[in-house]
């Protein structure tokens, strides 16, 4: 995906929150996190989506929201490791590996309703399968 911080939908955030945050107060304040305003020579706007890039808390806020494909990836039973936005699947065979791409695809843009709200973003492929020089199919 391409401009991952700057797809990420509000809403399906908060509500991924929280779950884990039962306090209002730090909700409320996480909210203000992301209905952030800019200007720019005089000309103001709010921002719909995404989350403020050079910001501490942006890091930790983007690895959260990749959460449910972590734990989709840990049922794959493969290579799996990923950093921000980067994934890295290794698998056995090209199938297994076509099959995590699918998985990927589906939780990341979904058919008609996105697992992550990152339908706006520009796709471009998640994964790759490779052939290399021994045979085996490689990421």
């Amino acid at each position: 995906m391409k401009s991952y911080y700057a797809s990420i939908d509000h809403l399906m955030l908060l509500d991924q929150l929280a779950v884990h945050i039962k306090d209002r107060r730090v909700l409320n304040l996480m909210g203000q996190y992301l209905r952030r305003t800019s200007e720019r020579g005089g000309a103001f706007w709010d921002y719909q989506q995404g989350i403020s890039l050079g910001c501490p808390l942006s890091p930790l806020i983007g690895a959260f929201f990749l959460n449910a494909l972590d734990a989709a990836a840990a049922k794959l039973h493969l290579f799996y490791v990923r950093f921000m936005d980067d994934i890295l699947i290794l698998a056995p065979t090209r199938w297994q590996l076509r099959g995590a791409v699918k998985v990927v695809n589906q939780l990341v843009f979904g058919s008609s309703s996105p697992a992550f709200g990152l339908a706006n973003s520009e796709r471009r492929p998640a994964l790759a399968v490779l052939q290399s020089a021994s045979g085996a199919d490689d990421l």
